[in-house]
């Protein structure tokens, strides 16, 4: 019968089967693992990922039941512990080779999640070294397991073994991330430690320092790791000027921020808040002294620990250009403002306002201000700059007269409320488009102010200040007659 099985073997119709008896025979001499299997058996190839993976390391942290009775009494040796660690990165070497691209990023999420789901503190350390030799060998990126591990839901200060035992892998392996990877891992272990209460046990502090201690290898210049200006951006971003760091990294972060300062004020101009400029007509036009339209601060390049007077809105600045002649191109150009584009100015109208009050209040102090002294060009100045940045809708007129009902209500001015007066009969007869809509405000505010002093004692004003009132009033009722508004109610 061997004869006859051997003769019809070598005839050429059975050439098949040979060669499959052949590779069985061989297939039973090489004892494939499981893992090789999967990867050339469709079947076992449509075994899930986490399947796969679950079987390879519980394989390897499984105990006996009498480990399990009495733990802390039964030691693996050394040698019993880098053998285990062998074959279970042998295991999992052929599973990542056979792995697709696009599972890797998968995978070792999974692998961070089976790792932080155990209760065992032996089978924690034993997994985290395999993480560890794992990247050591090159088999797992860097990257991929310190963001996995950093951005694990379970990753919490409470469960101090973990926390350490995370910190410590990844002080051990971001030297092999490149430093834009590094810069986003600073930013999650800020985050990280902030989760950290103000008030903990002193039992855990030991345990919570291992996050610090990552923190100090990355700000050291000399490890290369990342680039200092980086770091103090990302630390600036969550700890700005006047908030105090997190008490675990105290003065680490203070320091570092600390040696920028001299950087700072290289890039700054000393004593730049004291400074002012030289108003002029000559069209000169200094980007020195350009501000934020809508914080007045000076514009600073980048997150240096600047000086903190430098932070601070610059209103005295913008006050005193105000208040100079031939300042008008000056204030645009300060405050990016384009006459081709109509932009409202908050912070330009809040200043004008405050320049008026400033010069009512001044010139009810004086005897005349109607001689041409300096109250008079103080007012016409004025009245130059609200006709300008109104017409050009830099501010608004409207909003500008019920801020100044709300400061001179109640200030004891008498004297100067003829020129007030006059002065907003001179912007509103500018014929202003704008302010046509708003009228009934404007006349509301003037009413107001007329009711309260109607009679204004010993005031001896030229003739021209004399008829303001009615000027005004006469001047209301054209631009209302016009829109058919009825405003009885607001002049009886």
């Amino acid at each position: 019968g061997a004869a006859v099985g051997l003769e019809s073997a070598r005839e050429p119709d059975v050439k098949g089967s040979t060669s499959g008896a052949l590779s069985a025979g061989s297939a039973v001499r090489s004892f494939p693992s499981p893992d090789s299997r999967a990867s050339r058996d469709p079947a076992v190839a449509m075994v899930p990922m986490e399947t796969q993976l679950q079987s390879i390391f519980e394989e390897v942290v499984k105990t006996e039941v009498i480990e399990e009775a009495f733990p802390g009494m039964f030691m693996d040796t050394p040698e019993d512990e880098r053998t285990k660690l062998i074959s279970c990165l042998g295991a999992f070497r052929q599973f990542w080779s056979n792995l697709s691209q696009e599972s890797h990023e998968q995978c070792v999420q999974w692998i961070v999640r089976f790792i932080h789901n155990q209760h065992s503190p032996k089978r924690i350390s034993f997994l985290y070294d395999c993480l560890a030799m794992a990247v050591e060998t090159g088999l797992l990126p860097p990257k991929m397991v310190c963001e996995s591990l950093l951005n694990s839901d379970n990753l919490e200060w409470e469960r101090t073994q973990l926390w350490s035992l995370t910190f410590k892998l990844v002080r051990k392996i971001i030297g092999g991330i490149d430093y834009k990877g590094v810069r986003d891992l600073l930013k999650v272990i800020l985050e990280k430690i902030l989760t950290i209460p103000n008030t903990v046990s002193s039992a855990v502090v030991q345990q919570l320092l291992a996050a610090r201690e990552v923190v100090a290898y990355i700000l050291e210049r000399n490890a290369c790791l990342l680039p200092a200006y980086f770091a103090v951006t990302e630390i600036r971003k969550l700890y700005p000027e006047g908030k105090l760091s997190h008490w675990l990294l105290g003065s680490l972060l203070s320091d570092f921020v600390d040696s920028f300062r001299p950087t700072a004020r290289i890039n700054s101009i000393c004593g730049r808040c004291s400074l002012l400029p030289v108003v002029n007509n000559s069209g000169a036009i200094c980007n020195s002294w350009k501000l934020d339209p809508t914080t007045l601060r000076f514009p600073l390049r980048g997150l240096l620990p600047y000086d903190k007077d430098l932070f601070e809105p610059q209103t005295a600045l913008l006050r005193y250009v105000l208040e100079q002649p031939y300042s008008r191109d000056m204030v645009c150009n300060m405050l990016g403002l384009n006459k081709q584009h109509k932009q409202r100015c908050p912070v330009l109208e809040d200043q004008l306002v405050d320049l008026v009050v400033y010069a009512m209040e001044r010139s009810e102090t004086e005897e005349k201000f109607d001689d041409g002294g300096t109250s008079q060009l103080l007012w016409q100045h004025l009245s130059s700059q609200l006709i300008f940045f109104v017409l050009f809708q830099f501010a608004s007129f409207p909003h500008m007269v019920l801020s100044l009902h709300q400061k001179v209500d109640y200030l004891p001015l008498i004297k100067i409320r003829v020129l007030y007066h006059f002065n907003l009969l001179h912007i509103q007869h500018s014929h202003i488009p704008s302010l046509q809509p708003s009228i009934i405000k404007v006349l509301y505010h003037l009413n107001l102010l007329h009711i309260q002093h109607p009679h204004i004692p010993s005031l001896q004003p030229s003739i021209i200040f004399s008829f303001v009132y009615r000027c005004a009033e006469v001047h209301n009722m054209q631009l209302l007659h016009t829109r058919q508004r009825n405003v009885e109610g607001y002049l009886n």
